[in-house]
């Protein structure tokens, strides 16, 4: 991301970091199209240390200076944030870059886009590396918003202490099994959750089932997932405990198979998962 490094009021350096890698790099544009390292670090910024993959950061203008030369630093749903700037002594500008707290931790709410482009530790044997918005969108479903507490990620991810992943499974698409990633003979997406209050928003169509993350007796997490009628514009939240799966659409109980629509006449969207407990 665009940052302004030395509080000339530009956005004139890069931020690059790695959520869960522990590793920041601040860059400088050099000669023609080369760029030189300003500040690296291997144990995160400031003394924020980037290890989970739910990290994030933005630059703002916390001194009302005019430039966007401070980083929040935050962990969606661990009511952990962090403001760092650049470090000078009075009257002098170090050679290399300092980094240091203006404040310490403190809780914070925050909404965000999903990102565009993300790596994270959860790919399983996909060998997928991005589960970013454009790779969402090649595998037919939208990635929208949330607070980094509930990620799209492998369904071959590693089951954790117990805990695997949410699944989705989605229906036909225009006749075709095209919406997320084979995974045991069905389409799926699925999901981690990496915080107690995390969310996202969403929209995956034609879902018929969503099945909880415990693998082991009670481990895991309830979550709310709410849908839309795509006939009707209906939305209706339904409650999927953790060693649970919950029907919708096609498969739901309400659903009227002797329509002469159906199953289209209960196909339903998924927009949001949300965890509860």
């Amino acid at each position: 991301m665009a940052f302004d490094y030395e509080h000339s009021g530009k956005l004139d350096h890069l931020l690059l970091y790695r959520p869960g890698g522990h590793t920041a790099w601040v860059l400088a544009h050099g000669t023609g199209n080369t760029f030189r390292a300003v500040f690296s670090s291997a144990a995160g910024i400031g003394g924020y240390d980037l290890r989970s993959a739910a990290d994030r950061v933005i630059t703002f203008d916390y001194t009302s200076s005019g430039g966007q030369n401070h980083l929040l630093l935050y962990r969606p749903g661990d009511q952990i944030a962090w403001i760092v700037g650049r470090a000078y002594s009075p009257g002098q500008q170090p050679p290399a870059v300092t980094v240091t707290p203006a404040i310490g931790p403190d809780s914070i709410v925050e909404n965000f886009v999903y990102p565009l482009d993300f790596r994270h530790e959860f790919a399983g044997t996909s060998g997928q590396v991005d589960w970013g918005t454009d790779e969402a969108q090649a595998k037919n479903f939208e990635l929208i918003s949330g607070n980094g507490g509930i990620i799209w990620v492998s369904c071959t991810a590693a089951v954790q202490n117990g805990i695997g992943v949410i699944k989705v499974f989605p229906g036909l698409l225009n006749g075709e099994p095209v919406v997320g990633e084979p995974h045991l003979g069905v389409m799926t997406v699925c999901f981690k959750v990496l915080a107690p209050k995390g969310y996202v928003k969403l929209r995956i169509p034609n879902v018929f089932e969503v099945q909880g993350d415990s693998r082991s007796p009670g481990a895991g997490h309830d979550v709310d997932a709410t849908v839309v009628d795509v006939t009707s514009g209906t939305e209706r939240t339904k409650l999927v405990e953790r060693d649970e799966s919950e029907q919708f659409g096609r498969t739901d109980v309400t659903c009227d198979v002797s329509h002469p629509d159906y199953p289209d006449n209960c196909s339903e969207t998924l927009l949001e998962l949300r965890v509860v407990n």
